[in-house]
């Protein structure tokens, strides 16, 4: 990974706007999602999707569903004193796993 990259951590545990979120959904199944930063691939982003769902489940998981898209948006810069918009797409995958036995 680059400098720029984002590092694995939780979007709740964290004051960065990308991450990890899970949610228990029952006994070994859990819903996961992971959001890249507007400089992460979409390779890296799975990466970090996989290593959450095998702390989650020590035995290795199933994937029941997954789904992955860019999130779109914007952010303003000033270029030679003018402000503009810059679009940008970030990474994020979303899924149910299930723990193997």
């Amino acid at each position: 990974m680059t400098a720029c990259s984002s590092h694995y951590s939780s979007i709740e545990d964290s004051r960065r706007s990308y991450g990890y979120s899970d949610m228990k959904i029952e006994v070994g199944i859990y819903s996961l999602f992971y959001l890249g930063s507007g400089t992460d691939t979409f390779e890296q982003v799975e990466k970090h999707w996989n290593y959450r769902a095998l702390k989650l489940c020590n035995n290795g998981f199933k994937i029941i569903e997954k789904y992955s898209a860019p999130l779109y948006g914007k952010i303003s810069i000033v270029i030679n004193g003018i402000y503009t918009d810059i679009a940008t797409n970030r990474p994020r995958i979303n899924g149910i796993i299930q723990c193997n036995q």
